[in-house]
């Protein structure tokens, strides 16, 4: 793939996509580049300025056919569907790729810099950030645009260009190696960046700070079961009790107005956030008015699908729109002018791209497949504890309440169902917390969970997790150059 073609792709959103002043200069200019504040100021732009929810979202089993609400955003109309949207725009896909590999370029301009300097030991830190960002980007790429890593097939499914440097030849290509190559590649720069990582940051929770890069490391590691190294991230993401960086939904959230409930979600002052996004995306206003969208059979499903009962303090924090829509209120937008036409301009939505739920539940989880399952229950248990108003032996979750709920009391129940039961906990309560977000879809992916699909004329059909429609397209520009289409 011709590496100019992914920058002419990338640099006009990079340009349009933030506000922040050095980007309306050359990311090339080397010269300018002298000092480890310069290179950390570049660095802010190696995060994707997009979001991926929203498309992500509209394929999980928690968006159903609102029919009657407005219909007017097609990337989610579509993504619902699994049809590939003709939208390239904000909350696209391609609108993702493009950001995402624009972040790719950055980071790569603050290697290759740091490299030529004669003294890059001073740069150790900015060096880390740029390593670990390059390898989230990189992640999110593949996941989406390519199969879902299983270990018995990632050695034959294409992934994603792997960019490691800024074009040197106009003639230059890159190929889609494959998934498991994808996820090396990965890895080298995640492991390696995790080593020079520092928290020296004036706004920390828009950069790899150590607890964000360990807790993207225990995602990584989760994904291809390998759940030591998971675990291990986990615990270094958040040491002590984790519990406690959890969102107060008792004391904080219950408390609020829905706008203030929006503002604080994604917000620095949520000690849970540990890496934000501002990106250009109008999802924070659409996810809960389009007819694509969650409504009350969905919410009151998830609320109450558990082993304790309902989680009460999240039930009465669902918000609904027209009795049609149901929804927790996570996004805030602003709206930034564009020049001096106050009418004019960008839509930007605040994305936490971790947090400490998803660390706490990648620990849980790697604890189950590594047998520490009594630990789990409690763990669980003080986890419920935070999403409901009173917490007693009726919301106490046990090894019988298990072997009933999921299993009818079946009289041969033994710990490997007692393991089922505890991961089946986890997934719903990982979908409680993470509705609106779009990381539902990559754990129906790695569970191998069919999609089932309903519209409202009667239509009605299955997506396997292996079929090709789970996963993105890729642009066609690119397929120009001579990748192929990911196959329909």
């Amino acid at each position: 793939m011709n590496t100019k073609l992914i920058y002419i792709l990338t640099s006009v959103v990079l340009l349009f996509a933030s506000c922040e002043k050095f980007l309306d200069h050359n990311p090339d200019q080397r010269s300018e580049l002298e000092t480890p504040e310069q290179i950390s100021e570049l660095l802010v732009s190696a995060y994707p300025l997009a979001g991926y929810a929203g498309f992500l979202e509209a394929k999980t089993d928690n968006i159903v056919d609102n029919f009657g609400m407005p219909d007017y955003v097609e990337v989610l109309r579509k993504s619902f569907l699994f049809e590939d949207p003709e939208y390239e725009y904000q909350d696209s896909p391609i609108y993702y790729w493009t950001n995402t590999y624009s972040a790719i370029a950055a980071a790569n301009e603050a290697l290759v810099k740091i490299a030529s300097l004669s003294n890059p030991e001073d740069y150790s830190e900015q060096r880390g950030e740029a390593l670990v960002a390059r390898a989230y980007a990189h992640f999110m790429l593949v996941n989406i645009f390519s199969k879902f890593y299983h270990a018995e097939t990632a050695s034959n499914e294409p992934g994603i260009p792997y960019v490691t440097g800024p074009q040197t030849d106009l003639t230059q290509k890159y190929t889609r190696e494959t998934v498991a190559v994808t996820y090396q590649k990965i890895e080298k720069d995640l492991l390696e960046g995790l080593k020079l990582i520092r928290d020296n940051y004036k706004v920390s929770r828009y950069h790899f700070t150590r607890s964000a890069a360990h807790a993207f490391a225990s995602r990584f590691y989760l994904y291809q079961k390998r759940y030591s190294e998971a675990l291990r991230h986990a615990e270094l993401a958040l040491p002590g009790d984790m519990v406690m960086n959890l969102r107060d939904y008792v004391n904080v959230y219950d408390k609020m107005s829905w706008s203030e409930f929006g503002q604080h979600y994604a917000s620095t002052k949520e000690k849970s956030n540990l890496l934000l996004v501002s990106a250009v995306s109008n999802y924070g206003y659409q996810y809960h008015s389009n007819r694509y969208s969650a409504n009350q059979s969905v919410t009151d499903y998830i609320v109450n699908n558990t082993p304790a009962g309902t989680l009460d303090v999240m039930y009465y924090n669902i918000y609904q729109r027209n009795l049609q829509s149901y929804f927790f209120e996570k996004y805030s937008t602003q709206f930034i002018p564009s020049g001096a036409n106050a009418t004019i301009g960008y839509t930007y939505t605040g994305y936490s791209l971790l947090s400490s739920e998803e660390v706490f539940f990648n620990r849980l989880e790697a604890m189950v497949y590594l047998g520490r399952l009594d630990e789990v229950l409690a763990e669980l248990n003080r986890y419920v504890a935070t999403r409901v108003y009173t917490f007693n032996a009726s919301k106490q979750i046990t090894r019988q309440k298990i072997k009933s709920y999921y299993f009818d009391d079946k009289a041969d129940f033994d710990d490997e169902d007692y393991k089922l039961g505890l991961i089946e906990t986890i997934l719903n309560y990982r979908r409680v917390e993470f509705i609106h977000e779009g990381l539902r879809y990559f754990d129906l992916l790695r569970y191998k969970r069919t999609i089932k699909r309903r519209t409202n004329d009667g239509k009605e059909f299955e997506i396997p997790y292996n079929d090709n429609r789970t996963v993105s397209q890729m642009p066609a520009e690119v397929v120009d150059e001579g990748i192929a289409l990911n196959p329909r």
